[in-house]
């Protein structure tokens, strides 16, 4: 992630779109250990207090999502990875549905969560099984149901990791949090 920063002070947008083509994919292939260094980067980039820093882990998560649902369509034997997905995936849903964030990074942490379910749609329905499931009263649970049933179904989206269903999972995301962060955040 530091890397990724010092990067686009100094290379121009080509550079740096032709660098991260090339970083995720060797990244993506690395060993165990070279792997947990990034993800413990990552971790610690989403966290920080620097929303250009939380931006670039985001950006960078997204790509490794990308290269990852190119290896499941591959059929690659993807094993160690998807859990690290799983932690990520749900990691952003929580933070941007539960938690105050910067409005700044709403389209990076968009890009990157739809990015994540598209490799993996059956947890992700798993995660709002559970949030649905965590709702006391009737009514929010019937909001949060229809909110989610919007955000995964509304302008025909494909879970492909193609652009155009990226652009409206976007907007279907931030009318989700519109619909149903007013009643998570101040039960």
């Amino acid at each position: 992630v530091c890397l990724c920063v010092c990067l686009h002070f100094i290379c121009s947008p080509y550079e740096l779109h032709m660098m991260h083509q090339f970083l995720h994919s060797q990244v993506y292939h690395a060993d165990g250990s070279v792997m947990q260094t990034i993800v413990k980067s990552l971790e610690h980039g989403l966290v920080q207090s620097s929303a250009e820093v939380s931006r670039f882990a985001l950006v960078t998560l997204q790509a490794l999502a990308v290269q990852h649902h190119k290896e499941l369509k591959r059929n690659t034997q993807v094993d160690a990875i998807t859990p690290i997905a799983r932690t990520f995936m749900e990691h952003i849903f929580r933070w941007f549905v539960l938690q105050p964030f910067d409005m700044d990074l709403l389209e990076s942490a968009s890009c990157a969560l739809y990015s994540l379910v598209c490799c993996d749609q059956a947890y992700f329905r798993e995660m709002a099984s559970r949030l649905l499931a965590a709702q006391e009263n009737q009514e929010q649970q019937q909001r949060l149901l229809n909110a989610l049933n919007s955000l995964t179904q509304n302008n025909g989206i494909t879970f492909t990791c193609e652009r155009k269903d990226r652009r409206h999972f976007n907007e279907n995301f931030s009318e989700f949090l519109v619909n149903v962060r007013g009643f998570l955040l101040f039960k």
